[in-house]
């Protein structure tokens, strides 16, 4: 409970950036933007790099010892110590040597001493190393080329057209982030197709995902304060991860008897993923109810939706650092980890309300 408080405590100036909207809010996600991007990676190579040093290997050891008074030995003693280091070694070292004193000898002592030694990654292999240069370079691009499509639309009609440019922006970005990463495995010493990959699965997963929320945000552009501070669709974003994840943690606690995925997130319970649900439909209703009564039944479908979606992020999350063998991405936010930590279920939740909101607004025009 003192960690859900302090990390809502923590998150309460994101409703002052929330409120005044406008380009305050995109660059806002600009600036979450790299600060997640920067925990993502380098979650990848801590967590790589910890568990290889966790799969060293000291070597493998077999040593044997043969005592006997010629061939027909009255006693032979045989003795054999292994030490095993496990299967993922990657280079292999046979090394035997063997002293006799002759097949006629009253007394004869063989030794053999063989030694195994294995490198796993993590003791000088490499690890995965995104180009975190690329990274960077894709979210300065996207931010750049979409204010460049702002001025380009700029009266030059309905906000439906600088929306369908806008959607265009991420689409140049994502083939200019995949041809760069590609590039940059050219050398082709010390880098491995999983460092691409890696970095390409952060543009895509962290800045485009949150960058609908920007979208958002570009969409309400030149519209009074009051419509970008209480009727803002952006709250939709916030009300339905957030609403989600508080009515989920207290149904959970008090009535949760079912796991839901407990290979996953063994607390998450099919009660708190419905009372999940149910608050983030409330939360969004009300707020419908309330701001935005033109686009009520809207609201409403959001709120369904979202109370889903957002839960499925935070279940992706936590199963990326699953995999990686961490409990968070960062150590930003005291008792709660980092800023992805935090927005897992936005990136989910921002994509979703912005074509909710684009389609409502394409087929229920306001009047």
């Amino acid at each position: 409970m003192k960690t859900r408080v302090i990390s809502a405590l923590a998150m309460l100036p994101l409703l002052l950036i929330v409120y005044f909207g406008g380009y305050v809010l995109i660059a806002a996600c600009f600036v979450i933007s790299f600060l997640a991007l920067r925990e993502f990676y380098m979650a990848f190579q801590n967590a790589v790099r910890k568990n290889a040093g966790d799969r060293r290997t000291a070597g493998v050891a077999h040593i044997g010892i043969g005592v006997g008074t010629d061939g027909d030995c009255a006693l032979g003693v045989d003795q054999g110590i292994g030490v095993g280091a496990g299967k993922d070694c990657t280079l292999g070292v046979d090394q035997g040597i063997g002293v006799g004193a002759g097949k006629d000898s009253a007394l004869g002592v063989d030794q053999g001493i063989g030694i195994e030694t294995g490198r796993a990654p993590g003791a000088g292999a490499p690890v995965v190393r995104p180009f975190v240069g690329v990274g960077y370079f894709s979210v300065a691009l996207l931010y750049g080329l979409s204010f460049l499509f702002e001025f380009w639309t700029k009266g030059a009609g309905a906000q439906t057209s600088f929306s369908t440019a806008m959607l265009a922006v991420p689409a140049v970005t994502g083939v200019i982030a995949v041809f760069l990463s590609l590039l940059a495995l050219f050398p082709m010493r010390g880098r491995g197709l999983s460092d691409a990959f890696v970095t390409i699965a952060g543009v895509f997963y962290v800045v485009f995902f949150l960058f609908h929320l920007a979208l958002l945000a570009w969409g309400n552009l030149g519209e009074s304060m009051w419509v970008q501070g209480f009727k803002h669709p952006a709250w939709l974003v916030f009300l339905t991860a957030y609403g989600s994840d508080m009515f989920a943690y207290f149904t959970g606690v008090l009535i949760g008897r079912h796991k839901l995925c407990p290979k996953i997130s063994p607390k998450k319970t099919v009660e708190g993923g419905i009372g999940g649900i149910l608050g983030s439909t409330l939360f969004c209703a009300a707020f419908g109810y309330f701001a935005l009564p033109e686009h009520l039944w809207v609201c409403i479908v959001i709120g369904v939706l979202g109370g889903a979606v957002s839960q499925l992020g935070d279940l992706a999350a936590s199963v990326i650092k699953r995999q990686l063998g961490i409990k968070d991405y960062g150590k930003l936010i005291p008792g709660h980890g980092g800023i992805l930590d935090r927005f897992d279920s936005v990136l989910f939740t921002a994509p979703l309300v912005y074509y909710c909101w684009l389609l409502a607004t394409w087929m229920l025009p306001t009047k």
